[in-house]
């Protein structure tokens, strides 16, 4: 289980995976408790993930389950399988929020997974704004061994010769912060947008080849020559995917001039 909060939108969002050998009843008591806890501080929960009960299948496990989301007016978005083979159609993946909740979600096929991935839109009173400016202190060496000059060559004998311990305090306080600021001082920084710099095109490619192979493949009985060679596709794409991202950290790091800080 991990979880995320989100204050600007009075919203926690909560992935859990629930092993499909794991112990039922003990999974419900958890997401009680764990429902419970978020709803009596005032947020908003969604929940998602694997949870391995087939939303598509009646059963007992989900009976127990639906009756306890609707109990905290909470309910599954997701109303197509999330994971199709030949043989097979599943709904195990959630998307859970409360049921006055104006929420989209659908299924995307990114192409190396067997199970679909899902993608929520949630229409919020709130706009999302992301901020384009930060302000942050900057501690080179030169600034350190400055700032250590400046409370090393400062004469503390007014403070040493003030009986009252708190305006002592407050004395040496004030020195040392007015040389902390001085040497580090707040500065603006443009916030730059973080980008998959790793993408090739050749990848985005492969991916759109491997997304068509893998519908042809859920499409019906096809010959085994195409399924080992959909499989193979698939097995390479995945490795090119972790070798491309590897590459690309690694010729990050190279050239950082602090290698601790590139890591």
């Amino acid at each position: 289980m991990s979880a995320i909060e989100l204050p600007d939108f009075n919203l926690i969002l909560i992935c859990i995976y629930r092993s499909p050998d794991g112990d039922f009843n003990e999974f419900l008591l958890l997401l009680e408790s764990v429902i419970n806890i978020v709803q009596s501080k005032g947020f908003d929960i969604f929940l998602c993930g694997d949870w391995n009960i087939n939303f598509i299948k009646h059963s007992q496990y989900l009976l127990e389950l639906q009756n306890l989301l609707l109990m905290h007016n909470l309910t599954n978005t997701v109303n197509s399988p999330t994971g199709i083979t030949c043989n097979t159609s599943t709904l195990i993946d959630v998307m859970i929020t409360k049921l006055s909740c104006n929420v989209q979600t659908v299924n995307y096929d990114l192409g190396y997974s067997d199970h679909f991935a899902q993608l929520s839109l949630i229409k919020v009173d709130t706009p999302v704004v992301n901020p384009k400016f930060t302000k942050k202190r900057q501690f080179s060496e030169y600034a350190i061994k400055e700032f250590l000059n400046y409370l090393q060559t400062e004469s503390w004998d007014y403070i040493l010769d003030t009986d009252d311990v708190n305006k002592s305090f407050n004395m040496f306080m004030n020195t040392f912060l007015y040389y902390f600021n001085i040497t580090f001082p707040l500065k603006t920084y443009y916030l730059n947008k973080n980008k998959n710099k790793w993408i090739t095109k050749g990848l985005l490619v492969s991916k759109n080849k491997l997304r068509i192979l893998r519908g042809l493949k859920r499409s019906g009985q096809l010959p085994n020559e195409f399924l080992n060679y959909t499989n193979k596709y698939q097995s390479i794409y995945k490795h090119l995917l972790k070798e491309a991202k590897k590459l690309h950290n690694d010729k990050f790091i190279s050239s950082a001039s602090n290698k601790s800080k590139g890591l």
